[in-house]
C-alpha cells in the first residue's frame, strides 16, 4: 500500500511539474515575445530617427546653398544700383555686362546647386518664380538708367529713371525677404527670432 501511494505520488508529482513547466515555458515564451517586439520596435523608431536626420541635414544643405545664391544675388543688385547711380565710366561698364549677363549666369542657378533644388518646398520654388519675375523689370529699367541716351552730367541717382531702378531694387529686395521667410518656415525656425 505504501508503494501505491508513493507510485502515485510520483505520478502524480510529475504530471503537476510537467503541467506547471508547460505554464512556465508559456509565460517565458511570452516575456521573449515581448522583449523581441519591444526592441524590434525600438529599433524601427532608432532607424526612422536616423532617417529623419539625414533628411534634416540635406534640406540645411540645401537651403544653405539657397541662402549663398540669395545672397549672391542681392549683392549683384546692389552693384547694378550702384552702377546706374555712379558716374564713373569704369563702373557703369562693369554694371552694363552684368545686365547683359543677368539671364544667363546671374539669375540662373548655379550647377553645383541643381540637386539642391529637389529638396525646396513648392512654396519656395514660387517664390524664386516671382522673383525672376520681378528681376526682368528691374533690368529692363537699370537698362534705361544706364544707357548712354540718359546719362547727363548732373546725375544724383535721383532722376526718372534711377528712381524707377530703386523702386524695382526694393521690390527684389522684398521677393528676396520673402523667399527666406518661406526657407524659415520649412525649416521649422519661424517664431525662433
Amino acid at each position: 500500500m505504501i508503494l501505491i501511494i508513493l507510485i502515485t505520488g510520483i505520478i502524480a508529482g510529475y504530471f503537476g511539474a510537467y503541467y506547471r513547466s508547460r505554464g512556465d515555458v508559456r509565460l517565458v515564451q511570452s516575456q521573449v515575445d515581448t522583449h523581441f517586439n519591444l526592441v524590434l520596435r525600438q529599433h524601427e523608431m532608432q532607424l526612422e530617427a536616423a532617417r529623419q536626420a539625414d533628411l534634416r541635414k540635406r534640406l540645411s544643405d540645401a537651403y544653405g546653398q539657397l541662402g549663398g545664391w540669395l545672397h549672391d544675388l542681392e549683392r549683384s543688385i546692389d552693384e547694378v544700383w550702384f552702377g546706374c547711380s555712379s558716374k564713373d565710366d569704369a563702373t557703369r561698364l562693369r554694371t552694363r555686362h552684368l545686365l547683359d549677363s543677368w539671364p544667363w549666369e546671374t539669375l540662373r542657378l548655379p550647377v553645383e546647386m541643381r540637386s539642391a533644388e529637389f529638396y525646396w518646398s513648392s512654396a519656395v520654388r514660387g517664390e524664386i518664380r516671382q522673383f525672376e519675375g520681378l528681376s526682368v523689370s528691374f533690368v529692363n529699367k537699370a537698362r534705361q538708367a544706364i544707357s548712354e541716351e540718359h546719362v547727363s552730367d548732373d546725375r544724383n541717382g535721383s532722376d526718372e529713371f534711377g528712381s524707377a531702378v530703386w523702386g524695382s531694387r526694393l521690390e527684389l529686395r522684398a521677393a528676396l525677404d520673402r523667399i527666406r521667410d518661406q526657407v524659415r518656415l520649412d525649416l521649422g525656425l519661424e517664431g525662433r527670432g
